[in-house]
Formats: structure tokens, sequence, C-alpha cells
């Protein structure tokens, strides 16, 4: 079989997988119901951190979190360059 079909039939396994909510030992894929009581969301996350800290054995690695998980940043817009900004005002030096 081809690489791109053992792609394929690999990326369909894991997908199933997720759609049943089975962990995939290889991405470390876990899906947690929508209907799951925000406790025991939180109490099933930790449980498998912790595991994540347990299995990591003292390496250092750095866990990484969805970007809905990061506080929401209110500075305002990002900063435009002197370039940008004379071109947004329609006035050129």
């Amino acid at each position: 079989m081809s690489k791109a079909g053992e792609r394929l039939i690999r990326s369909a396994q894991q997908a199933l997988a997720h759609a049943r909510g089975e962990e995939d030992e290889e991405t470390r894929c876990v899906v947690i119901p929508p209907d799951m009581p925000k406790a025991e969301r939180i109490k099933l996350i930790q449980e498998l951190l912790d595991q994540e800290d347990e299995e990591v054995d003292g390496e250092d690695f750095t866990r990484t979190t969805a970007a809905s998980d990061q506080p929401a940043k209110s500075a305002g817009p990002a900063p435009r360059s002197p370039q940008r900004r004379v071109a947004a005002s329609g006035r050129s030096r």
C-alpha cells in the first residue's frame, strides 16, 4: 500500500476514535463530551494532565493550551508601522 493510502487509513482510524471519545495513543487526543458538567470536565482534564506529568518522568517539556484557555487581551489593535500609518491616512512624505 502506498504511503498516502496508509496515512489516509490512519487518519480515518484517528477520526473514528475521536468521534467515539476514545484516546488515540499516537496523537494523545481525548474527546470530552460537551454535555459533561463543568466540574467533571475540570476533574477529567486534571487527571489527564497528572497522567501526562507522570509519564514524562522528569523530562523537560512545555504543556500547550488551547487558545480559548488563554485570557483575552484587551490592549487594542496591533500598532502599525510608520509606513502603514502613512498609507492608511492617504498622505505621503
